[in-house]
C-alpha cells in the first residue's frame, strides 16, 4: 500500500505504470485533452513524474512522453 510520502516517488510511478493507461495523468480512465493540457504545461521540465507527464520514467517531460500520450489518446492528438 502506498502512503502520501510515496506520491511522486519511483515506487509510486512504477505502481501507476502497471495499473494505468499510458498518458492518463489524472487517472480518470481515459487519455484526452485534459491529460494533454497537463503534459503541455510540464513540457521540458526535468525532475518530473507520471502525474506531470513523464511516462517513460527518464525524469523529463519531452517528445517521447508526448508520443506515448498520443499513442493512447481517445480523440485526436496532443499537439504542442
Amino acid at each position: 500500500l502506498l502512503h502520501g510520502e510515496d506520491l511522486g516517488s519511483q515506487k509510486w510511478d512504477a505502481t501507476v505504470a502497471l495499473s494505468q493507461t499510458p498518458g492518463d495523468l489524472n487517472f480518470d480512465g481515459v487519455v484526452d485533452s485534459q491529460d494533454c493540457s497537463v503534459l503541455k504545461n510540464n513540457y521540458g521540465e526535468s525532475g518530473a513524474w507520471w502525474i506531470q507527464g513523464d511516462f517513460n520514467h527518464d525524469g523529463i517531460v519531452d517528445e517521447k512522453d508526448l508520443a506515448i500520450l498520443n499513442a493512447n489518446i481517445s480523440n485526436g492528438s496532443c499537439d504542442l
